[in-house]
Parts: structure tokens; C-alpha cells; sequence
């Protein structure tokens, strides 16, 4: 089994993007966020013009999408979705690319904000070497209900010291 990214994320595959996003809806996107997928492929072209984006790929399938939001020349947010067969070492070792490619552009922060209640989101985020950072209490609706938000962040530094260098110096993704 192989895990690949590419980047940008095709047009051509919004819908399996939009059938996942919907599926998980509940853990990634508040009562803001895009109802039908009319309003997710509107969406999706502001998002091509101004965030990065990568493809995940196991074998032949397609299994994620990731998006990272520029702020600043330094730091950004990442939103990030993946089909629920992909959770473990697939997902971890798709997300340190995706990280080294961020930290490779320059980017010396990545911030991760989720609900609360998504631990399949904080615990991935922590075992990268994220560090809660905060809660934004009341922050999102949610099923018209008010719910915390979660942020986490991982600076360069902190990434690369937790062993993602091998012992020659050179960059590990794995």
C-alpha cells in the first residue's frame, strides 16, 4: 500500500471531496459552512484561488483532501477531511508530507482549529507535535446549537524536533 499527495486538489474530483465532506459534516463544518454541493463547488473556487491544497491518495483512491489558509508570510490554517478507512498510520504519514511541504514553502506555523468533540482531529494534530494553544468558548454553531472550538498550533521548530529529521540530517516524512 502507498500513500501519495498531490497538489492542487483537481476540480475533477469535488464530488468524492463534497461526498466525504458531507458525510463527516457533523465533526467539520459548522451551519456556515456549504449545504449543497452547488454551494460546495462555489465554494471550492474561492478556496483554489487563495489556500493550498493536496490530494491524498492510497493506491489508486483517493482518501483526503487537506487545505491550508495563508494569514500571514508565516502562519496558516489547515482543514483537513479524510475518508474514515484512511484513519491511522496512512493519515499520519500523509500529514507529515503535507506539513513538510507547508514548512518547505516558508510557513513557520500551522494552526488547526476543530470542534471540541472531534478527537479523531485534536489526537491526530497532537501526535504531530501540536500543542493546544486554546479553547474559543461558544465559537461555531453547530446543529443550532453553540459549541467550543479547539485550537491547536505546531510551530517549525517543535515538528522538526520531535524526529522528523534522520540521522544524516536529511528530512523523514515517515
Amino acid at each position: 500500500m502507498s500513500i501519495t499527495i498531490s497538489q492542487p486538489f483537481s476540480e475533477e474530483h469535488l464530488y468524492t471531496a463534497w461526498t466525504l465532506l458531507n458525510r463527516y459534516k457533523h465533526q467539520t463544518m459548522d451551519d456556515f459552512g456549504p449545504q449543497t454541493y452547488g454551494d460546495f463547488v462555489d465554494h471550492w473556487k474561492v478556496v483554489a484561488e487563495t489556500e493550498l491544497s493536496w490530494e491524498v491518495w492510497r493506491d489508486e483512491d483517493l482518501v483526503g483532501l487537506v487545505t491550508f489558509r495563508p494569514i500571514s508570510p508565516i502562519v496558516g490554517f489547515q482543514h483537513v477531511v479524510f475518508f474514515k478507512t484512511a484513519w491511522g498510520w496512512p493519515v499520519n504519514l500523509a500529514m507529515k508530507m503535507v506539513y513538510e511541504d507547508i514548512f518547505d514553502k516558508g510557513y513557520r506555523k500551522i494552526a488547526t482549529y476543530c470542534f471540541s468533540d472531534n478527537f479523531l482531529m485534536i489526537g491526530l494534530a497532537k501526535r504531530l507535535g501540536s500543542k493546544q494553544e486554546g479553547i474559543l468558548r461558544q465559537h461555531a454553531l453547530r446543529n443550532n446549537e453553540l459549541v467550543d472550538i479547539i485550537v491547536l498550533g505546531l510551530t517549525k521548530e517543535d515538528y522538526y524536533a520531535m524526529g522528523s529529521i534522520r540521522n544524516d540530517g536529511s528530512k523523514c516524512c515517515c
